[in-house]
């Protein structure tokens, strides 16, 4: 993107640093509320049943410049009312150990009566066919400020350790892979998701039948 224009574009929209942090204040709330949320959840697994589902949690707030980008790339009106039309600039990443804790920790934080779910997309049950896995929701959230209540919403991946190592690898080989080679690079990588997948499901049922091995203990 010429510089000048994202110059003018950044000037025209954000004005400043400032004004830039005031605007986005309300999606970093929204991330904090959302975290928090995760936490809380992971915390009450952990008390009541010894297992802590979430492995990590990543955040972000995209950029000005990679909001007016994204902006251009869709068509969409460069403009303030552009920006509040996006659905992803506050992110998380909940990467859980095992693929049932992907589909409860999704469940549970759809429960909570001041959250209410966008849209979904579950590449879990259905890969993409390059390999991709992960539960993507966009959810809204409010956020209360001195003008009132705003609805913030907030893009959510939930993945597994393993998804989340492929997901990261294949971003990093995929423009690496520009060549003749391509496409046989591209199906390796595909071969490479289908066997994190058999990993995921058996280190699930490994998980599930100790578990079960420990109940039948302590009923003994």
């Amino acid at each position: 993107m010429d510089e000048q224009r994202l110059k003018a574009d950044y000037e025209r929209i954000f004005i400043d640093e400032k004004h830039c942090q005031i605007l986005m204040q309300p999606y970093r709330a929204a991330v904090d509320l959302v975290r928090a949320k995760l936490n809380a959840l992971d915390d009450e697994m952990h008390c009541l049943y010894g297992h802590t589902p979430i492995h990590r949690v990543q955040s972000r707030i995209k950029t000005p410049q990679s909001i007016i980008e994204k902006l251009y790339r869709r068509g969409m009106e460069v403009s303030m009312a552009g920006v509040e039309k996006l659905q992803d600039i506050a992110g998380l990443r909940v990467i859980c150990k095992y693929v049932e804790d992907v589909t409860y920790i999704s469940a549970l934080l759809l429960k909570q009566e001041d959250i209410t779910l966008i849209r979904y997309s579950d590449y879990i049950s259905h890969p993409k066919p390059t390999g991709y896995r992960s539960y993507h929701m966009i959810i809204e959230v409010p956020v209360f400020c001195q003008f009132g209540k705003v609805m913030i919403p907030v893009e959510i991946q939930v993945r597994t350790i393993a998804m989340d190592m492929w997901a990261s690898l294949e971003h990093n080989l995929r423009y690496k892979a520009e060549h003749d080679d391509h496409d046989l690079y591209m199906e390796r990588l595909k071969v490479a998701a289908d066997k994190l997948a058999e990993i995921d499901q058996e280190m699930q049922d490994i998980y599930t039948n100790i578990n079960l091995a420990w109940q039948k203990k302590e009923s003994l």
